[in-house]
Protein backbone atom coordinates (compact mmCIF):
# COMPACT_ATOMS: atom_id res chain seq x y z
CA UNK A 1 0.00 0.00 0.00
CA UNK A 2 2.98 2.31 0.85
CA UNK A 3 4.46 1.53 -2.41
CA UNK A 4 1.46 2.43 -4.26
CA UNK A 5 0.96 5.54 -2.87
CA UNK A 6 4.51 6.36 -3.48
CA UNK A 7 3.96 5.70 -7.58
CA UNK A 8 0.88 7.81 -7.47
CA UNK A 9 2.14 10.85 -5.71
CA UNK A 10 5.81 10.03 -8.09
CA UNK A 11 2.71 10.18 -11.10
CA UNK A 12 1.24 13.28 -9.89
CA UNK A 13 4.57 14.74 -9.42
CA UNK A 14 5.73 13.81 -13.33
CA UNK A 15 2.11 14.83 -14.56
CA UNK A 16 1.92 18.22 -12.74
CA UNK A 17 5.99 18.67 -14.27
CA UNK A 18 4.63 17.58 -17.65
CA UNK A 19 1.56 20.33 -17.44
CA UNK A 20 3.98 23.28 -16.34
CA UNK A 21 6.45 22.58 -18.82
CA UNK A 22 3.62 22.05 -21.87
CA UNK A 23 1.51 25.47 -20.74
CA UNK A 24 5.16 27.35 -20.00
CA UNK A 25 5.98 26.02 -23.73
CA UNK A 26 2.45 27.51 -25.00
CA UNK A 27 3.29 30.85 -23.32
CA UNK A 28 6.36 31.26 -24.99
CA UNK A 29 5.28 30.05 -28.45
CA UNK A 30 2.38 32.86 -28.28
CA UNK A 31 4.28 35.63 -27.25
CA UNK A 32 6.72 35.07 -30.18
CA UNK A 33 3.94 34.45 -32.50
CA UNK A 34 2.85 37.88 -32.00
CA UNK A 35 5.98 39.60 -31.77
CA UNK A 36 7.48 40.37 -35.24
CA UNK A 37 10.37 42.33 -36.45
CA UNK A 38 8.36 44.99 -37.97
CA UNK A 39 9.42 47.36 -35.69
CA UNK A 40 12.62 47.87 -36.89
CA UNK A 41 11.79 48.86 -40.39
CA UNK A 42 9.17 51.54 -39.02
CA UNK A 43 10.17 55.16 -39.61
CA UNK A 44 10.22 57.48 -36.53
CA UNK A 45 8.12 60.49 -36.47
CA UNK A 46 9.10 63.19 -38.76
CA UNK A 47 11.18 65.46 -36.56
CA UNK A 48 13.59 62.94 -35.63
CA UNK A 49 13.71 61.89 -39.08
CA UNK A 50 14.47 65.11 -41.32
CA UNK A 51 16.98 66.03 -37.93
CA UNK A 52 18.96 62.62 -37.73
CA UNK A 53 17.90 60.31 -40.78
CA UNK A 54 18.75 59.33 -44.15
CA UNK A 55 16.70 61.23 -46.89
CA UNK A 56 13.72 58.87 -47.87
CA UNK A 57 14.54 57.30 -51.45
CA UNK A 58 11.07 58.03 -52.59
CA UNK A 59 11.35 61.37 -51.27
CA UNK A 60 15.03 62.64 -51.90
CA UNK A 61 15.83 65.02 -54.85
CA UNK A 62 18.52 63.06 -56.54
CA UNK A 63 16.18 59.45 -57.26
CA UNK A 64 17.24 56.90 -59.21
CA UNK A 65 17.66 56.26 -62.89
CA UNK A 66 16.65 53.14 -63.38
CA UNK A 67 19.02 52.89 -66.81
CA UNK A 68 22.08 54.04 -64.77
CA UNK A 69 21.70 52.92 -61.07
CA UNK A 70 23.50 50.16 -59.21
CA UNK A 71 21.61 48.98 -55.68
CA UNK A 72 23.24 47.81 -52.53
CA UNK A 73 20.53 46.67 -49.94
CA UNK A 74 21.12 46.77 -46.68
CA UNK A 75 17.98 44.85 -44.49
CA UNK A 76 19.44 43.72 -40.70
CA UNK A 77 17.51 45.87 -38.34
CA UNK A 78 19.82 48.76 -36.79
CA UNK A 79 19.01 48.65 -32.45
CA UNK A 80 20.42 51.89 -32.30
CA UNK A 81 19.44 53.91 -35.96
CA UNK A 82 23.39 54.39 -36.43
CA UNK A 83 24.37 54.07 -40.03
CA UNK A 84 26.71 50.70 -40.58
CA UNK A 85 28.21 48.47 -42.98
CA UNK A 86 31.52 46.16 -42.54
CA UNK A 87 34.38 46.30 -44.64
CA UNK A 88 33.08 43.56 -47.47
CA UNK A 89 30.12 45.54 -47.94
CA UNK A 90 32.02 48.80 -48.14
CA UNK A 91 34.36 47.63 -50.45
CA UNK A 92 31.65 45.81 -52.76
CA UNK A 93 30.38 49.88 -52.89
CA UNK A 94 32.78 50.93 -53.54
CA UNK A 95 34.24 48.79 -56.17
CA UNK A 96 30.97 49.20 -58.19
CA UNK A 97 31.10 52.91 -57.68
CA UNK A 98 34.94 52.82 -59.19
CA UNK A 99 34.20 50.57 -62.09
CA UNK A 100 30.65 52.42 -63.10
CA UNK A 101 31.75 56.40 -62.56
CA UNK A 102 28.87 57.46 -64.86
CA UNK A 103 26.24 55.35 -62.75
CA UNK A 104 24.35 56.10 -59.13
CA UNK A 105 24.82 53.59 -56.78
CA UNK A 106 22.38 53.53 -54.13
CA UNK A 107 22.99 52.29 -51.08
CA UNK A 108 19.52 51.41 -49.51
CA UNK A 109 18.94 50.50 -45.85
CA UNK A 110 15.76 49.19 -44.83
CA UNK A 111 15.71 49.83 -41.48
CA UNK A 112 15.97 53.79 -40.82
CA UNK A 113 19.18 54.71 -40.08
CA UNK A 114 21.32 58.27 -40.03
CA UNK A 115 24.97 59.64 -38.92
CA UNK A 116 24.69 59.80 -34.92
CA UNK A 117 28.27 59.09 -33.98
CA UNK A 118 30.24 60.95 -37.17
CA UNK A 119 33.37 59.70 -35.11
CA UNK A 120 32.65 56.20 -36.06
CA UNK A 121 31.84 56.24 -39.28
CA UNK A 122 35.14 56.01 -41.51
CA UNK A 123 33.74 53.41 -43.71
CA UNK A 124 30.96 55.50 -44.58
CA UNK A 125 33.12 58.54 -44.79
CA UNK A 126 35.24 57.13 -47.12
CA UNK A 127 32.45 56.19 -49.39
CA UNK A 128 30.24 59.34 -49.06
CA UNK A 129 33.54 61.30 -50.19
CA UNK A 130 32.22 59.93 -53.93
CA UNK A 131 29.77 61.84 -56.30
CA UNK A 132 27.95 58.46 -56.98
CA UNK A 133 27.40 56.55 -54.02
CA UNK A 134 23.90 57.89 -52.57
CA UNK A 135 22.61 56.62 -49.38
CA UNK A 136 19.18 56.57 -48.90
CA UNK A 137 16.68 54.81 -46.07
CA UNK A 138 13.93 53.12 -47.97
CA UNK A 139 10.07 52.65 -46.44
CA UNK A 140 9.06 49.66 -47.19
CA UNK A 141 5.30 50.40 -47.64
CA UNK A 142 5.92 53.27 -50.06
CA UNK A 143 8.10 51.71 -52.07
CA UNK A 144 5.98 48.72 -52.58
CA UNK A 145 3.04 51.02 -53.42
CA UNK A 146 1.13 49.86 -56.74
CA UNK A 147 3.53 46.61 -57.24
CA UNK A 148 1.71 43.11 -56.79
CA UNK A 149 3.52 42.62 -54.13
CA UNK A 150 2.51 45.39 -51.66
CA UNK A 151 -0.50 43.37 -50.46
CA UNK A 152 2.40 40.82 -48.99
CA UNK A 153 3.73 43.95 -46.99
CA UNK A 154 0.53 45.73 -46.22
CA UNK A 155 -0.54 42.42 -44.24
CA UNK A 156 2.72 42.45 -42.59
CA UNK A 157 2.90 38.97 -43.85
CA UNK A 158 6.94 39.34 -44.43
CA UNK A 159 7.52 40.19 -40.67
CA UNK A 160 6.30 36.95 -38.92
CA UNK A 161 9.07 34.98 -41.45
CA UNK A 162 12.19 33.10 -39.68
CA UNK A 163 13.90 34.51 -42.65
CA UNK A 164 12.60 37.93 -42.49
CA UNK A 165 15.80 39.65 -43.45
CA UNK A 166 16.77 37.70 -46.33
CA UNK A 167 13.16 37.86 -47.69
CA UNK A 168 12.62 41.87 -46.86
CA UNK A 169 17.12 41.56 -49.05
CA UNK A 170 14.35 39.52 -51.64
CA UNK A 171 11.57 42.36 -51.26
CA UNK A 172 13.82 45.08 -52.22
CA UNK A 173 15.71 43.21 -55.07
CA UNK A 174 12.30 42.44 -56.73
CA UNK A 175 11.13 46.21 -55.97
CA UNK A 176 14.88 47.88 -57.45
CA UNK A 177 14.87 45.96 -60.61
Amino acid sequence: MFHRRQNGKRSSLVLALIAFILTLSAILTLKNAFRTGKECYILPDIGFRETFLLPDIMEDNKTPSFSRSIFFHETSCSEDQTIKLNSRQACAIESAAKMNPKWDVFVLFASPVGYFNKTSLPLIDALASYDNIHFRNVNLWDYAIGTPIYNWIRDGQIFYSSYMNSHVSDFLRYLSK
